[in-house]
């Protein structure tokens, strides 16, 4: 009934209606004002004291100045009309002042467009600023389950860069920021792989004479991460460390019996290991024995 005192002609539409179908009626049935280029959303918000009226806040999206300059002028006509006297101030997107407890990066930023399930554009706003800080508060309820309301803001706050926002206008002057809300995994442990070497000499075995033989026995050395494959046996004439028989034994034992010596000559013996990797160094020699005739 207002609108129709003064004059105006006008459409109803919910609060709740998908923007573009509100406003294609009215442009189809009413249209826009003769000579206006663009069409405008206006938000009217009722004081005791004041009546405050927001625009363009739905409608255009990143005005030029002359969009700006046309916006503020049918505000303004607009406002006049229903007996308030305008007074225009052009302000941007950006809420301050001190209820404001942090900024967030709102300009040009990539959200979900209307085109298609895929589709994206670049937008700018507090609509845009807002989702950033509120999946900062999700992360840090997602490491803290039980936090409440208090402990997330509070968390948000003290995550904030400080002191990094050049123009505040009265605002506290912290960047929101998420790091630390979630700890970071813990990177995969470094797997070396096992490094295998020739096995280590063995220590010097003991010998027992035996009728025209030597008997041989050792413990078996560091394998350097291979199995022992084998060892070699030498038996020396003492007498001047010739080397006079050389034989091979298995890997599993330790003991060798080396017959076909000459009887009534001194002999003492050495051994070296053997695995995949390579051959150890040979033992230091054995105590010396005679083999019997």
């Amino acid at each position: 009934p207002l609108m129709v005192i003064v004059g105006l002609v006008a459409m109803v539409a919910g609060v709740e209606m998908y923007y573009p179908d509100a406003m294609r009626p009215a442009l189809e049935v009413i249209g826009a004002e003769e000579g206006r280029r663009h069409v405008s959303g206006i938000y009217m918000l009722v004081f005791p004291q004041q009546t405050l009226f927001f625009a363009d806040c739905t409608v255009n999206i990143d005005p030029d100045d002359e969009t700006l300059a046309e916006i503020a002028s049918a505000t303004a006509r607009f406002v006049w009309r229903l007996g308030i006297e305008p007074r225009v101030a052009l302000l941007s997107f950006s809420n301050f002042g001190s209820c404001v407890d942090l900024f967030a990066p709102g300009s040009s930023i990539t959200s979900a467009g209307i085109g298609s399930d895929t589709d994206a554009r670049a937008m700018s706003g507090t609509s845009m600023a807002a989702p950033h800080v509120a999946g900062i508060a999700a992360l840090q309820l997602a490491s803290a389950p039980a936090a409440g309301p208090a402990t997330v803001h509070a968390a948000v706050n003290d995550l904030a860069t400080v002191g990094v926002v050049a123009d505040t206008a009265g605002s506290p002057n912290r960047l929101a920021h998420s790091r630390a809300a979630v700890s970071e995994p813990a990177p995969p442990p470094v797997v070396s792989e096992p490094v295998t070497t020739a096995p280590e000499a063995p220590a010097a075995p003991s010998a027992t004479a035996g009728k025209k033989a030597v008997s041989l026995v050792w413990t078996a050395p560091a394998d350097g991460g291979s199995a022992i494959t084998g060892y070699t046996v030498r038996v020396h004439r003492a007498s001047d460390g010739a080397v006079v028989k050389v034989v091979s034994v298995g890997g599993t034992t330790t003991k060798a019996n080396v017959g076909g010596l000459t009887g009534n000559v001194a002999y003492h013996g050495t051994v070296q290991a053997t695995n995949a990797v390579g051959s150890s160094g040979w033992s230091a020699a054995s105590n010396t024995v005679t083999a019997r005739r």
